[in-house]
């Protein structure tokens, strides 16, 4: 007796449409993730400044003179005390008292932790979230931190598309124009 085999038939139960329609543009991404890292990025390993620490994935900071450490854009820093950018690691443990990586995921993904390691961005392609009240980000064009603190649209550390008296212009241009949620691409210190 020969072991013929029956055809594969595709019924119905078997097709499943994963099928996803942009009718006007693709969303950018998230703010945090790094972008083309084929293209020579650099990200340096940092430890969060428990004082000042930064509230959102893609924002810029700066490092603390006393500590080293990496910190959020205050009002009295400047254009050249700009360091790197926040970037968002994937998976992201939870931090335990008694040491950094726990084992358990984090529910929301889209906080960063307030203590501990992370990833900063000193060279390379970014996602960012452009502040609300900004204006617009053009491609090639200048990319400026907001260095007050958070009011009216504008989020401490966040990204706008043109100078005012808090923006501080950042070593960054935008690659093009922001999607529906205000995520952008920029190119940091390249």
């Amino acid at each position: 007796m020969t072991n013929i085999k029956k055809p594969f038939v595709l019924r119905p139960s078997h097709k499943k449409m994963r099928d996803v329609a942009f009718l006007y543009r693709m969303p950018a991404g998230i703010p945090g993730d790094v972008n083309r890292a084929w293209a020579g990025t650099t990200i340096e390993p940092n430890v969060m400044y428990t004082a000042a620490p930064l509230l959102a994935y893609g924002l810029a900071g700066v490092l603390d003179a006393a500590t080293g450490q990496f910190r959020g854009v205050g009002a009295s820093d400047a254009i050249g005390d700009l360091y790197g950018i926040l970037v968002r690691p994937y998976p992201l443990n939870v931090q335990t008292a008694n040491k950094y990586f726990g084992t358990q995921l984090l529910t929301d993904a889209s906080i960063p932790p307030i203590s501990g390691p992370i990833d900063v961005l000193k060279r390379g392609y970014i996602l960012v979230q452009l502040n609300a009240a900004s204006a617009a980000a053009v491609k090639g064009a200048p990319a400026y931190v907001w260095g007050q603190a958070t009011s009216g649209g504008h989020t401490q550390g966040g990204w706008e598309g043109a100078s005012g008296g808090s923006a501080l212009k950042a070593p960054a241009y935008f690659m093009g124009a922001a999607d529906a949620n205000g995520n952008v691409e920029i190119a940091w210190n390249l």
